[in-house]
């Protein structure tokens, strides 16, 4: 009560108040804490808060698709748009990198447990076809009839017929396999002994410390994308128990992560609290105790 009320109030003077105050206070208030209100109320929240969600995991993928990420009519907009309406059965390479150092690529037996795996992903629902190195090399090693365990001790130091020395100077030197260049990665240096012109030699070379190859994935839509990721992570992490380090990749993963994520977020019970309590500040106490229940 400020001082011009107070005199009023000693004088018994009537102090008039506004109307928007008696309405609040003596009709609006009341209408807000009657229990058919607030279950009216409540119902009707319940009713646009499942139409909500319904709407968002069955009909909208808003912020899902690569074509909201960019801006509206720009030019990659206009491509994403039609490539997602027209082109997304067959859609991005998934990028598949074995980072195992100790993986002896030399060893026929080794490199057929890889391509064994890799072949793998060529088998599911989601998938097609593997474009890899090493599946490539040997299907070439075959065609020429080259036998990678013989090795010449009189010609080039005991390298002529050797795996790195015919994948180096033979098979990434061919022009439509120079591509490949880019899927592996050369460390030096691992020390060996070789027979050289019948002495006992210590020779030091590079190896493939890391290499990667791409399955095409298909039938991949944001209904089904997040299956697809989960399933395709499974089958990598179940061979890294046999090959070692291995990891995927593909550009529509963080998209499949962020749907996963999205409802998870929004009812999660600090984030639901705090959006209660912005509710609370905002609309006032009778607001507050009707939404919070405080």
């Amino acid at each position: 009560m400020n001082y011009r009320s107070e005199i009023c109030a000693k004088n018994n003077y009537h102090v008039p108040q506004p109307w928007l105050n008696i309405f609040f206070e003596k009709q609006f208030s009341k209408f807000i804490l009657n229990f058919w209100a607030q279950t009216a109320a409540g119902l009707l929240y319940a009713v646009y808060l499942g139409g909500a969600v319904f709407c968002l995991v069955f009909y909208m993928d808003v912020g899902l698709q690569v074509s909201n990420l960019v801006p509206y009519r720009s030019v990659s907009h206009s491509y994403l748009n039609v490539y997602e309406n027209f082109f997304t059965k067959c859609s991005t390479s998934a990028e598949i990198i074995l980072a195992n150092p100790n993986i002896d690529y030399e060893d026929n037996i080794v490199r057929r447990r890889i391509l064994s795996a890799a072949k793998a992903f060529e088998f599911t629902n989601f998938t097609y076809k593997i474009d890899f190195w090493l599946q490539e090399f040997e299907e070439f090693t075959r065609n020429l009839n080259s036998n990678l365990d013989d090795q010449d001790d009189n010609y080039n130091g005991g390298y002529s017929k050797t795996f790195y020395h015919f994948l180096n100077n033979v098979f990434l030197a061919t022009g439509r396999f120079r591509k490949y260049k880019e899927d592996l990665n050369f460390a030096c240096c691992k020390k060996e002994k070789r027979k050289i012109y019948s002495n006992n030699t210590t020779l030091q070379r590079s190896y493939i410390s890391s290499s990667r190859f791409y399955v095409q994935l298909i039938n991949m839509g944001y209904e089904n994308r997040s299956a697809a990721m989960h399933m395709l992570k499974d089958m990598v992490e179940n061979y890294s128990q046999i090959l070692g380090d291995m990891y995927i990749y593909d550009v529509s993963f963080p998209l499949a992560e962020q749907h996963d994520n999205i409802l998870s977020v929004f009812f999660r019970p600090k984030k639901l609290d705090d959006y209660l309590k912005c509710i609370y500040r905002k609309t006032g106490r009778f607001f507050g105790d009707f939404f919070c229940h405080q």
